[in-house]
This record gives C-alpha cells, structure tokens and sequence, in this order.
C-alpha cells in the first residue's frame, strides 16, 4: 500500500512539471547547475532499502549560438544479495562535453 501511494504521488509530480510552460532563454555565459538523487529499483527487494542510493551534480555553461559545454558526476551503490551475504557494488561516472546543434 506503501508503495502505491509512493508511486501515485510521483506520477502526480511528474504530470505537474510536464504541463506546457515557456522555455528557458539561452543567454550567452548563463551558468546552471543541476543536482539530482536516485533510489535503484531492484525486481523483490524493499523500495528504500539501506545502502541503496545514487547521487549526482552537473554544471552547465551557455557559450552562444546555441552552444553550451557541461560536467557531470555521479556515483551509484547498491547492496546485492547473494546467497547468505550481500555484496556491495558501487559506480562512479564521469562526463564532460560541448553540445553544438547541426542545422541542416
């Protein structure tokens, strides 16, 4: 029961911020900065087990034209059972680039 009203309130959210709104203005040299948490969903495990998480920040910098470079990090652990013990695993990512639109 838990876990559907979990579920019914996040879809709830997500309908609320898809709802049309005005876009976002690239201005040249605006920054941002994006922070994001994740929570693994594993098939006949607990939904908010402990030791099950993820995390990650990015940084955006609008150039001009269209034109923007960011740099992303994020780590990921998970508590894996198997057998009598767990394993833990963890990942870390880590991503930069130049976004520049074709037009054709």
């Amino acid at each position: 029961m838990k876990n559907n009203i979990i579920l019914t309130v996040c879809v709830a959210v997500a309908m609320t911020f898809s709802l049309p709104s005005q876009a976002q203005r690239l201005i040249p040299k605006q920054r941002g900065i994006e922070v994001v948490g994740s929570v693994p969903l594993i098939k006949g495990e607990k939904f908010l087990a402990t030791d099950n998480f993820g995390m990650g920040a990015s940084l955006t910098r609008y150039l001009g034209r269209e034109n923007y470079t960011f740099v992303m990090a994020e780590y990921e652990q998970q508590n894996m059972p198997y057998r009598s013990y767990n394993v833990k695993t963890q990942g870390c990512t880590f991503a930069g680039g130049l976004y520049a639109p074709c037009s054709f």
